[in-house]
């Protein structure tokens, strides 16, 4: 063990000097790394100033780091970073301090001519307090003929590290439009997950859904919003609440915490299969509010040390309790396992960098992002995992219903058959005593008139049995009447119930597939407005793009609500769709790929060609159809697209054809339209498409196939019924 933090010690404890190193800066070195050719001295009175650096009396206290972000982990002591820079451009040169957490920053330097020039800024200051508008920290350099010492004094309750950078303007915007599109990428992952989930919520109302939108919700504000500085630049950076900011990022990291526990509880039923491990989730939870007060009421390094301690602490039980339930044979914590094996990775590797243990770089500072969104997709598979266990035992227990009523059935035909067998001795024994009744009345024929009149009383007797006979003889017949038309009844429920769940299936289908467009284009065109060469007219044209794609957007919302509206089967949703009107849609919502990719589209439908169907099933036929189409170019040839439409008699034949890559249907021709499918690994994608397209175009009443040859190109041929 002793071997083990002497080696630790070794790699990540700062290497020690005391020369001043000169960093000079050519027109064509873009954007390089300065963190470690600074000098740096720990400040624990926090009374130095630049006066004591000036003369001389502090360079036998200077440290200097090989890392290229020295880390000081979290302290109470001011630090303090002295380099002298030779602009050598005759440029204005960017110096970024990439941190979005620090109380206070300090930037001083003496130009050429001595004059002292100072800048306060953090997060204990507003906005307007910063050189440049950024979610980091960016400082202008102006040119100067020789070279210039600058001093850059930090105070955190944070974690303290200098990951510095040197650039002039064009290369150091460049890259933090690129890093930004990452970050875009995160929130668009997590938002799509979010939207998804909340249509689901509204649909099955379960609370666990609630749990989970509300664990990524907190996770984007406490990462993309506050840890990544986006918060402070567009939000509250002049609120005057930058004091707080390190209180509410370590409250949302205890946030994190509980939300998932609450998901966990819930999702694996835990109260009712596992209760000892449910009433030890809640102890963790209340524990985890009791911090969350404490960091309110306090908010020192303790507090904050202590909610680290609680993440790393619930990580690690975390991972025990799902393993614990999976080994108790609760099978659909599995999925829990995997994906909270990645958080547990990412957030050991960044709660590594905050101490102090490991460098500062991309993947540490990122892991909390890459550990979330893969933890964030994981527990939707899980969900999506769940739903499909919970149709199977409703198919199930529709199953044993149907047992039940067929075996009450038998009860009861059992039943009816005894009563009439009842009913048939009955009328046998009448009869018997009827017949004796007739031989008394010939032997007593001799006797006087009143044995007549006795006679003749047991003769009405008789008829008022046989009509009490019919009576039952009715009531039968009605009883077997009434048990066909209840199985009958029963049997016809039995089935919307099964069309329910197949409506259901395809309403999940659509919700992921047509709203990815929409909202990947608006991302898009969101990180365009970043670009600093946008000028207003252009502006105000993706302004309105992003305006008509959140209509776009409603529409697809509002065509699912349609389906989701459907009670008794979908050939009572059947309605005229105009083809060459939809694939118009449709392009619409492709343009950028079909112009970004130069694709030659050819569309042969006549305006009047209209087929009978869903339009939404349509619109999301041809979408998977052409976004496959431009996914799967070849790379040797120009694109080119050819749609045709074809009306014989009361059969539309639709033609999609392409000079793509072609398919081996040799080889996955037998599970080319299964789910999860995929033929080609060099470009993303789930094997969702073609399930989804066979599907609709079967739910519509119509078939598809498909030729392809490798190399040649791919033609998918759908045929529906057609409009007289």
């Amino acid at each position: 063990m002793a071997r083990c933090v002497y080696l630790l010690l070794f790699f990540f404890l700062p290497i020690c000097a005391y020369a001043q190193e000169l960093i000079p800066y050519q027109e064509d070195d873009g954007v390089i790394v300065i963190g470690n050719k600074a000098n740096y001295v720990e400040d624990q009175s926090k009374n130095l100033t630049i006066k004591d650096f000036e003369k001389g009396n502090l360079n036998d206290r200077f440290i200097t780091f090989s890392e290229t972000a020295p880390n000081f982990g979290n302290t109470t002591a001011a630090i303090w970073s002295v380099f002298t820079i030779d602009n050598k451009t005759n440029q204005i040169l960017y110096l970024e301090f990439r941190k979005t957490l620090a109380d206070k920053v300090d930037f001083i330097y003496r130009d050429s001519l001595g004059q002292l020039h100072t800048l306060k800024t953090g997060n204990f200051f507003d906005r307007d307090t910063r050189d440049v508008e950024d979610n980091f920290f960016i400082f202008r350099l102006p040119p100067s003929r020789k070279p210039v010492t600058y001093y850059l004094r930090v105070e955190s309750t944070s974690n303290i590290s200098f990951p510095l950078s040197l650039a002039t303007g064009r290369e150091m915007f460049t890259k933090h439009r690129d890093e930004e599109l990452g970050y875009g990428l995160f929130l668009g992952i997590i938002l799509t997950l979010v939207i998804y989930n909340l249509f689901i919520l509204f649909t099955v109302r379960e609370k666990i859904y609630a749990y989970y939108v509300a664990y990524l919700l907190v996770s984007i504000i406490g990462y993309d919003v506050t840890a990544m500085g986006f918060g402070s630049e567009y939000l509250w950076g002049n609120l005057g609440i930058g004091i707080y900011i390190n209180t509410i990022n370590h409250v949302l990291i205890s946030s994190v915490m509980i939300f998932v526990l609450f998901f966990i509880s819930s999702f694996l039923d835990l109260p009712k299969k596992l209760p000892a491990l449910y009433k030890s989730n809640l102890i963790v939870i209340t524990i985890g509010f009791i911090l969350i007060a404490l960091q309110v009421l306090l908010n020192n390094i303790i507090t904050t040390s202590l909610i680290k301690l609680f993440s790393v602490v619930i990580s690690l039980y975390g991972l025990g309790g799902i393993a614990y339930a999976y080994a108790k044979g609760l099978k659909p914590a599995r999925l829990l396992l995997i994906g909270w094996t990645f958080y547990i990775i990412s957030l050991i590797t960044y709660l590594c960098y905050i101490v102090g243990l490991l460098p500062y770089v991309h993947y540490t500072t990122g892991a909390p992002m890459y550990g979330i969104a893969l933890e964030a997709l994981l527990f939707s598979f899980a969900l999506a995992d769940r739903i499909r266990e919970l149709r199977q035992e409703k198919m199930k227990a529709q199953l044993e219903n149907l047992q039940l009523i067929k075996h009450h059935n038998e009860v009861l035909e059992k039943t009816v058959y005894e009563r009439t067998l009842e009913i048939t001795a009955q009328n046998e024994e009448i009869q018997a005593q009827n017949e004796e009744l007739v031989t008394l009345q010939d032997q007593l024929s001799l006797q006087n008139e009143s044995l007549e009149n006795q006679n003749l009383e047991l003769q009405g007797a008789w008829e008022t049995i046989d009509q009490q006979n019919d009576v039952l003889r009715q009531h039968t017949e009605n009883l077997e009447v009434e048990v066909k038309k209840k199985a009958s009844d029963l049997f016809v429920s039995n089935q919307e119930l099964v069309n329910h769940n197949n409506q259901l299936q395809q309403f999940s289908f659509i919700t992921a597939h047509n709203l990815r467009s929409p909202v990947a284009r608006i991302l898009g065109l969101i990180n365009l407005l970043h670009v600093p060469s946008v000028d207003d007219q252009e502006r105000q044209h993706i302004l309105n793009q992003i305006q008509k794609t959140g209509y776009d957007l409603d529409q697809v919302i509002k065509d699912l609500s349609v389906i989701l509206d459907i009670k008794k089967g979908l050939t009572e949703n059947y309605e005229a769709v105009p083809i060459k009107s939809t694939l118009f849609k449709v392009t619409s919502l492709l343009q950028t790929e079909l112009e970004r990719n130069n694709v030659q589209l050819s569309i042969e439908v006549d305006t009047f060609d209209t087929i009978i169907g869903i339009p939404a099933y349509l619109e999301s036929v041809f979408f998977n159809l052409l976004s496959n189409a431009i996914k799967y170019r070849s790379p040797e040839r120009l694109p080119h697209i050819q749609v045709q439409a074809k009306k014989d008699n009361d059969l539309m034949t639709i033609a999609v054809k392409d000079n793509g890559i072609g398919i081996d249907l040799a080889s996955f021709a037998h599970k080319l339209f299964g789910m999860y499918q995929r033929f080609h690994f060099h470009t993303e994608g789930k094997g969702l498409g073609l399930h989804l397209v066979k599907t609709q175009v079967e739910s519509m009443g119509g078939k598809i196939s498909v030729e392809s040859h490798l190399n040649v190109g791919t033609t998918f041929i759908i045929e529906l019924a057609a409009r007289r």
